[in-house]
């Protein structure tokens, strides 16, 4: 992603000559959500989806501006529409995820959070896939278990607080 207001201005443009292409109202959305501007960006992508209700990446971008706004069921309800119609659409199980974690259905949510693994770098997938993962269920004791910050230092800071907690078990 460039400037997203340049982004705005050319998509602006654009819709001036050609006011009922769904690209470009998605391409619309997808700026004013970089630029904070998230019911504009709804609007757009609302607008978008009137033209192209089965718009896969377009319900999905509907469902962040939702997200943005705290509108997670409703966000929810386009991810879901999103995956009806495109099941393996990576994109939107992971938006699902953090929609369902935000409302506090870990169950499911850490569920879609696998869909993380489609979306990494291969070699770094084959990495971490040579080694058997665990998820809390079985017994770990006797056992060497490798912890690592699969998705940066953020992550690393902020989890390495359980690692006591995986120790004891």
């Amino acid at each position: 992603h460039g400037d997203p207001l340049t982004a705005l201005e050319q998509v602006n443009q654009g819709l001036l000559a050609c006011s009922d292409d769904a690209r470009l109202w998605d391409k619309r959305g997808e700026a004013l959500l970089d630029l904070g501007r998230y019911e504009e960006a709804l609007a757009s992508y609302d607008k978008a989806l009137s033209m192209r209700p089965d718009d896969v990446g377009a319900l999905s971008n509907r469902g962040n501006a939702l997200q943005a706004l705290h509108r997670h069921r409703e966000a929810l309800q386009s991810y879901a529409r999103a995956i009806e119609l495109k099941p393996t659409d990576v994109q939107a199980h992971w938006n699902e995820a953090l929609a369902r974690l935000a409302i506090g259905d870990f169950e499911r949510g850490w569920e879609q959070y696998e869909w993380r693994w489609h979306n990494l770098d291969p070699q770094l997938i084959q990495r971490y896939r040579e080694r058997p993962v665990w998820l809390g269920r079985e017994d770990i004791a006797g056992k060497t278990l490798l912890v690592y910050p699969e998705q940066g230092f953020g992550d690393a800071i902020q989890f390495v607080r359980y690692v006591p907690l995986v120790h004891a078990r």
